[in-house]
């Protein structure tokens, strides 16, 4: 698996992007409304690193909490999910805590979200083969 990206909870996705922009970071595409998670997402990039920006809508969003802002995830690419769950799982290097979820920001490809022993969160994002862009 490769890391695709960082997640990063913010209360204000414009404000956000324009301190990001002043550290060197180019906006990737447009703002995504998930309505699925209840998000609106942004990514942005600087060099090779890819950084998800992201605001709850509302209090329906897995990552709604006002305090707790900052750094939420790192999300890594497998090319067959299936697999890369029951190894992850296999391995005993946490507990995946979500079914697979259709991420709106990946042409509908699947994500799981898993927590490692250690407390930190992870995306496994199901790779694009066979997915239109």
């Amino acid at each position: 698996m490769k890391v695709h990206h960082v997640g990063i909870v913010v209360k204000d996705i414009e404000k956000a992007c324009l301190l990001y922009r002043g550290l060197g970071y180019v906006q990737v595409g447009s703002i995504i409304e998930d309505n699925v998670q209840h998000n609106r997402l942004l990514f942005l990039k600087n060099g090779e690193l890819l950084v998800e920006l992201i605001e709850p809508i509302n209090s329906s969003s897995p990552v709604y909490n006002p305090r707790n802002l900052g750094y939420h995830h790192i999300c890594y690419e497998a090319e067959d999910l299936d697999n890369a769950i029951f190894s992850f799982e296999d391995a005993g290097l946490g507990k995946i805590f979500t079914d697979k979820i259709t991420a709106p920001a990946f042409n509908g490809r699947k994500v799981v979200f898993a927590m490692l022993k250690n407390g930190t969160i992870i995306e496994l994002l199901a790779g694009d083969a066979g997915v239109s862009s």
